[in-house]
């Protein structure tokens, strides 16, 4: 597994990578959003810097698109082609920086509007562009299922994409407030669309991106079903404090061994 974090962990850029790097995690997600870095202010000089601070700290990078009122799926042309616009220029940067991936949220806000023929089809529209200019700068897209999606929304959308450099990001949390009895029995459906996963806690009610070690996510559990069913992919924290990714890292390993140890004894 390639374990990281992303860029909210500390309230600058530069200490986010130090606390992703002081806890031995592989990988930082750098968040393309107006309260940390918006996609429109990154000049090349800022490119290159964020480049070298990667590779000062032996660091492996992905970008999460925009997602506060990005919605490629919009009725609205001038709203959609907006949102293509800022996810676009963020490709060029995952391209620039060398990120193994980007993140993008669909704009789908209530999941009856997957039953709607104009915004799956706008969706679908504005993801094939995307996905052709990812293409040609060799990026991977994770589409990432939010509040009311569930996954398999996401993987009937990939389906209908069928782009080879698109794949599905599962959020725990986010998924655990549409339908908390999915967590876990939706890797055996997804496991092989899936690139990575965004892990924090909640109780089922708010997004409140809290430690593994807080909330009511069954994490013994799903982590055992990501052993069974050899995950090796992407795992990030998405939790703010340094603390609390370093909780989370320690209970993902001690649980990921404690079943690799328990299984082990079967044979």
């Amino acid at each position: 597994m390639i374990i990281g974090a992303c860029s909210a962990v500390a309230k600058t850029l530069e200490d986010s990578f130090k606390a992703i790097s002081e806890e031995g995690l592989d990988l930082i997600e750098i968040i393309c959003e107006y309260s940390l870095m918006e996609i429109d202010d990154i000049t090349e000089e800022r490119r290159r810097y964020i480049k070298e601070l990667a590779s000062s700290y032996n660091l492996r990078l992905s970008v999460h698109a925009p997602f506060w009122d990005i919605a490629p799926c919009s009725r609205n042309s001038g709203i959609r082609n907006e949102s293509k616009r800022q996810i676009i220029k963020t490709i060029d940067f995952t391209r620039d920086i060398g990120a193994d991936f980007i993140v993008i949220h669909t704009g789908m806000r209530q999941r009856s509007r997957y039953n709607e023929e104009d915004p799956l089809r706008f969706l679908i529209e504005s993801l094939k562009e995307c996905a052709q200019s990812a293409r040609e700068s060799g990026v991977n897209i994770a589409v990432e299922n939010t509040y009311e999606e569930l996954a398999e929304d996401i993987i009937g959308l990939l389906d209908k994409l069928n782009e080879d450099n698109c794949w599905m990001l599962l959020d725990i949390g986010h998924l655990h407030i549409a339908a908390p009895d999915q967590v876990i029995p939706c890797l055996e459906v997804i496991k092989d669309r899936l690139i990575s996963i965004h892990m924090h806690n909640n109780y089922g009610e708010k997004d409140d991106h809290l430690s593994l070690a807080e909330g009511t996510i069954d994490i013994e559990g799903f982590v055992n079903k990501l052993v069974e069913i050899g995950y090796d992919k992407y795992i990030v924290f998405e939790m703010a404090g340094q603390d609390s990714i370093r909780d989370s890292k320690k209970i993902l390993l001690d649980l990921k061994d404690k079943y690799e140890v328990m299984e082990s004894k079967k044979r």
